[in-house]
């Protein structure tokens, strides 16, 4: 095996056959399987401290999101509390 690759997981055939069944798409389930792995489910490095995302894709998802929400950074004196990471 190449270095940086994971090895291949397989989910259980039940749950293989259930998603199938479902009408899963074939990205859905490579993310489920990261998941299972601990791995980032965009990037497939090892996660830290998030649920789905390692540091990085978890700072590029908030940016995203606070674009497209049109929210403002905050500031002091303003309502809410400070952020734990700045950017």
């Amino acid at each position: 095996m190449r270095k940086g690759r994971s090895p291949k997981v397989r989910l259980p055939p039940a749950v293989e056959a259930w998603m199938t069944q479902r009408g899963f798409s074939r990205q859905r389930v490579w993310q489920i399987r990261r998941q299972r792995l601990g791995q980032c489910i965009v990037c497939a490095r090892q996660r830290e401290q998030h649920a789905l995302y390692c540091n990085t894709c978890a700072m590029k998802s908030r940016l995203r999101a606070r674009k497209y929400r049109k929210n403002r950074l905050w500031k002091k004196g303003n309502r809410g509390r400070k952020p734990f990471l700045s950017e």
